[in-house]
């Protein structure tokens, strides 16, 4: 009983009286009491829990998120304008690296990208943990730059992650290292 109510799926006592019930059926055993069963389980408790965990880990970072406006736009068949493509990302001040990126046009510009490539930021730090429960520690930065979604906010506050609307001034973002190297690209 044990092993059922202690395993990832997290099982319920009533599916691991269940289970149980249908073991001692094909046994052909008398099965174990649902008082007996939730007794086991409750002093197991501490143990499911420890295997569920999630473990996370702070990295004394910054992430900041932007959007580079490219110099040029893609056009259909006839020349009209389609989209003014921009690369929405996500970058780690130090040591000084893009996380996760993305293409949108200018209108798929807003918050929910940013949540997604901060998802997809959190995925790509994530690192096998031989000693953590789930297999995984998850990385994650002290401090946030430029994020005005309050789901954000929310798990943010949630992970101990601070949030602020700038830079320091001395750090130059990599948009401002960006700046012209796609003037060739028009045409």
């Amino acid at each position: 009983a044990i092993a059922l109510y202690c395993d990832r799926l997290g099982r319920s006592v009533d599916t691991v009286h269940k289970i149980m019930a249908q073991l001692a059926l094909a046994a052909q055993k008398a099965p174990v009491s649902y008082d007996a069963i939730w007794s086991v389980c409750q002093y197991a408790h501490q143990r499911r829990a420890e295997s569920l965990a999630v473990r996370i880990e702070a990295q004394q970072t910054t992430w900041y998120a932007e959007t580079y406006s490219l110099n040029f736009t893609i056009t259909d068949a006839q020349k009209n304008p389609v989209i003014h493509p921009r690369i929405a990302y996500i970058a780690q001040t130090a040591p000084r690296r893009v996380l996760a990126f993305e293409l949108v046009s200018a209108r798929d510009a807003s918050d929910k990208t940013n949540e997604r490539l901060l998802y997809t930021a959190l995925v790509a730090q994530r690192k096998p943990g031989q000693y953590s429960p789930g297999g995984l520690v998850w990385l994650v930065p002290t401090h946030l730059v430029n994020w005005r979604s309050g789901d954000v906010a929310l798990l943010a506050q949630e992970l101990g992650v601070n949030i602020s609307a700038g830079l320091p001034p001395h750090f130059k973002p990599l948009s401002r290292t960006l700046a012209g190297w796609d003037k060739d690209l028009a045409g």
